[in-house]
């Protein structure tokens, strides 16, 4: 099939009414598209404004006279592709295709990356009352209301991660299973996702548990697994620590979503509320929303984690015998599995991206781990 795709779109993505979905006030938000489980049908209900539809045909190269052509087309590089087991439906598809910008080899690269993410990382696919406590500390939560831009808003207080109440792995668990909840609004695949970082109160007994396994599991999974827009990555209260974290980071970062992270400081309100009104801030973020409380935000991802679950563990890639592949770690059983690249068992972590001159070797010092910069373009500034 032909893959050369226009520059636009001007048809939106309609309502979803999957049997397993359970949300509340469903009428506020744009869901995706009626899906009959047994075939790849879709009943399409737009309700998409004329604006929206513009934005879409701007930001995600998305185009009414295409759409369908490149659904397909998607869907016959799966079909092409018999070790994998995979969702068709419109619905998933479109998830894929908007956030790769429709171009058909990223969103069949993206969907073999997500569904081999829970054989790659099993540690983060966890019962969600084993997820309470990060939501009982405040950790996260996701704003009912959004940005003046209308992108949809992920706070995140990593202060308040407690090593001794859970673990970082439960931190990213979470965080995946709030992606992978709002990411089912079209409005949000379309528009993109602020992120807010608070690393007020972030200390030595956070730094100690975050390694380089954690950077790179951590950016690996948010840019390379699921099929979400990040279109900023705001991070206020940093200090001298803090900014240490994002250097373990750093070369584990693609350029482009090193250029979405801006570092605001303590005097931060100016510039995150010309984008995000202080109406709808909690109050640790110099907002006048009352104070940050992620219990309702829990409450709906409980009624979420049937349908979550089933996404990933019901699909991946399957042996001879029609069953799913259980990747070990990072032992890769087939080509088609292993889409990563610098796998190492010496104990040293190889960075990838940018900067190949940054090497982590074992140490005693920062949770076992010596970083030296060979490159002053490891920055972060």
């Amino acid at each position: 099939m032909d893959k050369v795709k226009p520059i636009g779109a001007n048809h939106p993505m309609p309502i979803s009414n999957n049997d397993n979905l359970l949300i509340e006030n469903e009428s506020d938000i744009v869901m995706e598209p009626i899906i009959n489980k047994t075939t790849t049908t879709t009943t399409f209900a737009t309700r998409l404004t004329p604006e929206l539809i513009m934005r879409a045909e701007m930001e995600v190269n998305e185009k009414d006279a295409w759409r369908l052509r490149d659904i397909e087309a998607l869907r016959e590089m799966i079909q092409g592709e018999p070790s994998l087991k995979c969702r068709q439906d419109d619905a998933f598809l479109l998830r894929f295709l908007r956030a790769r910008r429709f171009d058909y080899d990223g969103a069949f690269r993206l969907i073999c990356d997500y569904l081999t993410l829970k054989c790659r990382h099993q540690e983060l696919f966890m019962p969600i009352e084993q997820l309470k406590c990060v939501f009982d500390d405040n950790t996260m939560t996701v704003l009912d209301d959004r940005s003046n831009q209308d992108e949809t808003i992920f706070l995140l207080r990593l202060g308040q991660w407690s090593p001794r109440r859970f673990s970082f792995d439960q931190v990213i668990a979470a965080a995946i299973m709030s992606m992978e909840y709002v990411i089912r609004d079209e409005v949000t695949q379309i528009n993109g996702i602020i992120c807010v970082i608070d690393m007020a109160g972030f200390g030595w007994s956070q730094l100690r548990k975050f390694g380089p396994s954690q950077a790179k599991k951590i950016v690996h999974i948010m840019d390379k697994c699921l099929p979400i827009r990040i279109k900023t990555i705001y991070v206020i209260n940093e200090s001298t620590l803090a900014d240490i974290g994002f250097a373990i980071m750093r070369p584990f970062t693609s350029e482009e979503l090193h250029d979405k992270i801006i570092f605001l400081g303590s005097n931060y309100s100016q510039i995150l509320h010309q984008n995000i009104s202080s109406e709808i801030l909690p109050n640790q973020f110099n907002g006048r929303c009352g104070s940050m409380n992620s219990d309702s935000w829990y409450k709906k991802l409980c009624l979420f984690d049937k349908e979550m679950k089933h996404n990933f563990f019901a699909y991946g890639f399957i042996d001879d015998n029609n069953m799913i592949i259980d990747l070990r770690g990072d032992r890769c059983t087939s080509a088609n599995i292993c889409r990563s690249n610098n796998h190492s068992n010496s104990g040293n972590y190889i960075a990838t991206g940018a900067d190949m001159k940054t090497i982590f070797r074992k140490s005693q010092t920062c949770n076992g781990y010596l970083f030296d910069y060979y490159n002053t373009t490891t920055s972060i500034d």
